[in-house]
């Protein structure tokens, strides 16, 4: 109802939207819970804005999942440099006062593991997963996924990887 008491009837794709956007934060938010159960008030605390953004970055060697069709041993080592330079660039983007390093130095140190889960052939309307593996040094994990067309990270051309871990890195606390 408008505030001259005329009732507005929202359309199907305005419905939709609601809809949609409403079961984008709950799948968000489930992806943010750590493996396992229900946070406890002190893992909640372990994976809070100003725990994540204090901490110490180490990205372990990212992996890719799967056999893709069409991707030469040289394309695959370039994909996964990028996948570590950029999800480096997109955690000091997100907390500019964490360090990145590679080797770990004091208590409150992150590990993360980043996979990409290929399509066993490479087409434009192709799907792929993207996931971050955070864990602490007391074990507690934290997964973050997303799927991605192959055609919008073509689009993003030599960004794709910069785009795709901003986009994850963003849903963080």
């Amino acid at each position: 109802m408008t505030s001259a008491g005329i009732r507005v009837r929202k359309t199907w794709p305005q419905a939709f939207r609601v809809v949609w956007s409403s079961l984008v934060m709950v799948s968000v938010s489930a992806m943010l819970l750590p493996a396992g159960a229900l946070p406890t008030a002190q893992e909640s605390a372990t994976w809070s804005t100003s725990a994540m953004a204090g901490a110490q970055y180490i990205i372990l060697p990212p992996r890719i999942e799967g056999k893709p069709k069409g991707l030469t041993e040289q394309q695959r080592t370039i994909v996964l440099n990028s996948m570590r330079h950029d999800l480096a660039g997109s955690l000091k983007r997100r907390y500019p006062k964490a360090t990145v390093g590679t080797t770990p130095a004091g208590q409150d140190v992150i590990t993360v593991t980043p996979v990409i889960q290929a399509p066993k052939v490479l087409l434009p309307w192709g799907k792929l997963d993207l996931k971050l593996i955070f864990e602490r040094k007391n074990g507690q994990q934290l997964l973050l996924k997303q799927q991605f067309t192959l055609l919008s990270l073509w689009q993003q051309q030599d960004d794709a990887a910069k785009y795709a871990y901003d986009k994850l890195i963003n849903s963080l606390p």
